[in-house]
């Protein structure tokens, strides 16, 4: 039996979802992180993540040392390797002893007092080989694989796709209204969602988290229409359009926010010298940009366009404003910034 084999579905019978072991677990994707522990550690970290495209970064905020048992004990999580600076009130030291009781794939590096980033960063890179190797996942069935649907309320095109989803032997965790969109995400990644359907609100930019991928679903309303293609499906998507994205999903298709990295942050985020960022989901692209091009002698700040209250403040402080919904798409607004600052 081939891959292609494993996917396929006849009419008449029942889906076979087929997924990857991460720790005795059974997820849809082998995300391997590297996580900083402290605001001292940010660069260090993101600089040794750079040198394997299999590990994603995250970024210390007030909220992730909370947020550790859920992300590294996941299904879709196969490792992790934790960096601290030595300015931290816990050491990566001591949380790796506490995570490896719920996933064994854990490392840290510990830099104490601030030890130069040259052994960081020979002794770093080392740390993902050989993490990469020790958790390398195999394949296994998920007899049914379990998936979050986020929306504002349950109307009838959210118990369309609710139906649709257990008819395929998908089982649905509803998260029906959620305040905030942020918050619903993580609730949903930490809840062990495989992969998350959000039905995103009004005036929010479509994102995801780091561990469970999210399909966007545009609202029709006048700020999504300026970036629509930014979202995975648009407002007439069918509960069977829709189900056949979350299938894809399982079957290893990116979704947009997996492709654009605009994940939600475990918190409020420091934003840097000449730099400013309006929303956390676009902390990725800042980290890009500013490693690409140069912001030391500007004041930009960049948002999606939903950011009034953070947009009229930096425009009293002087800086120029940039956002998504002016720009058509995030790339247009990678476009404009390069044409810009260069």
């Amino acid at each position: 039996m081939g891959i292609k084999d494993l996917f396929k579905r006849e009419k008449e019978s029942q889906p076979q979802y087929i997924g990857y072991t991460n720790n005795s677990k059974i997820g849809i994707r082998g995300n391997n992180f590297v996580i900083s522990l402290s605001e001292c550690a940010n660069e260090i970290s993101a600089q040794i993540s750079r040198t394997d495209s299999v590990f994603t970064f995250i970024e210390y905020a007030n909220e992730i040392t909370s947020a550790l048992p859920a992300i590294v004990s996941h299904p879709n999580t196969a490792s992790a390797f934790l960096l601290s600076y030595g300015c931290e009130a816990k050491s990566s030291r001591e949380f790796a002893v506490e995570l490896r009781e719920l996933n064994p794939n854990i490392e840290f590096l510990e830099l104490e007092n601030g030890l130069i980033s040259e052994f960081a960063m020979t002794i770093g890179p080392a740390v993902l080989q050989e993490l990469k190797f020790q958790a390398s996942p195999g394949l296994a069935e998920i007899p049914s694989p379990m998936i979050a649907v986020i929306a504002e309320a349950r109307d009838e095109r959210v118990s369309e796709l609710i139906d649709a989803l257990s008819k395929a032997q998908i089982d649905v965790h509803e998260f029906i209204g959620a305040s905030n969109s942020g918050d619903a995400l993580h609730k949903a990644a930490e809840a062990g969602a495989l992969a998350i359907v959000n039905f995103t609100q009004r005036n929010q930019y479509p994102s995801g988290t780091h561990i469970s991928p999210t399909i966007n679903i545009e609202s029709g309303s006048e700020f999504h229409q300026k970036f629509a293609a930014d979202f995975d499906l648009g407002v007439t998507a069918t509960a069977n359009e829709i189900l056949q994205s979350v299938q894809a999903t399982i079957g290893r298709s990116p979704t947009a926010c997996e492709i654009a990295q605009c994940c939600e942050a475990y918190g409020e985020q420091a934003t840097s010298a000449g730099l400013r960022v309006l929303n956390p989901i676009l902390s990725n692209f800042a980290r890009d940009l500013a490693e690409n091009i140069s912001t030391e002698q500007v004041k930009i700040a960049i948002g999606t366009g939903s950011e009034v209250n953070g947009i009229a403040q930096s425009q009293r402080e002087g800086y120029e404003i940039f956002t998504i919904s002016d720009h058509g798409s995030l790339f247009g607004l990678a476009e404009a910034l390069t044409k810009k600052l260069q």
